[in-house]
């Protein structure tokens, strides 16, 4: 299938403080990732991970899904995602835990702190800022419009009073439910939306253009159109709760080392591979 690629370069803006320890009758400089606080009290610093507990939703070909026999790169948990935060759990010396749920439950899993980092395919949104921070990118893709073989629909203004599946929470279902005049049928999984598409039960699916083309792979009766002006590129991220600047630093300086040693492309074509 046709690819976007992968982020080339992260513009790093945070380096990794060093913590001094020092005793209570000297604590007069900021913590680590802090500053001051108005009036001149230290800003509290978040306190050290020692392991990555990853929000995810596996439903998500080919950035996170179950393998079907079981074997997958983090217990039953396979894809580009999965292969990201095994390298990352490796770089940064932390055991990484796999906790697959929702699309919709991992930024309040993040933010209630069930969950150290969201990965998920999850693309940077202004919305989305408002509740949790983001790392530098690592994917760059765009939304695919999945329709019959024969379907006369060439665009997003083709879909106006039709019924278009869309996965709840993604960026298909925030950009179609700004346009309006469009009959949204939601869906916890891609593959379901397409699996009504193919009886006929809906006139399109809307969903990430990797994923949309795993998803139709086996269908040859179905298309992706793929260039539709109407959605905007976006980047891929992974998201921690507001006030993590250390383990974010961290997290960054080693998503840079990763793809400069180009492994991003590594895990994507290892993924293709197994599937």
């Amino acid at each position: 299938m046709e690819r976007k690629h992968p982020v080339v370069k992260l513009c790093l803006c945070t380096a990794l403080a060093l913590l001094l320890l020092t005793t209570v009758a000297c604590a007069g400089g900021a913590p680590a990732g802090g500053g001051q606080a108005s009036g001149g009290a230290p800003a509290a610093s978040t306190p050290a991970v020692e392991k990555l507990i990853v929000a995810t939703n596996a439903e998500f070909p080919p950035f996170e899904f179950i393998t079907e026999q079981g074997g997958g790169v983090i217990g039953e948990y396979d894809g580009i995602d999965i292969m990201l935060v095994q390298a990352l759990g490796a770089e940064l010396g932390m055991e990484v835990e796999i906790s697959n749920m929702d699309f919709d439950a991992i930024i309040p899993a993040v933010v209630s702190g069930k969950a150290t980092i969201g990965v998920a395919g999850m693309t940077i949104t202004d919305d989305r800022l408002a509740s949790v921070d983001f790392s530098a990118p690592y994917w760059v893709a765009v939304q695919s419009i999945i329709v019959p073989a024969d379907s006369a629909i060439a665009g997003v203004d083709d879909l106006q009073g039709k019924k278009v599946g869309i996965i709840t929470g993604f960026t298909g279902d925030l950009a179609l439910s700004a346009i309006g005049g469009i009959e949204l049928q939601h869906y916890k999984k891609g593959v379901d939306a397409v699996l009504d598409l193919d009886s006929g039960r809906l006139d399109a699916v809307v969903i990430d253009s990797p994923t949309a083309h795993k998803l139709i792979a086996n269908f040859s009766n179905l298309r992706a159109i793929d260039d539709d002006p109407v959605f905007e590129t976006e980047s891929y991220a992974i998201c921690a709760a507001k006030g993590s600047a250390e383990l974010m630093a961290q997290i960054d300086a080693a998503l840079q080392k990763l793809i400069d040693e180009g492994k991003i492309e590594e895990f994507a074509a290892a993924v293709d591979s197994r599937l």
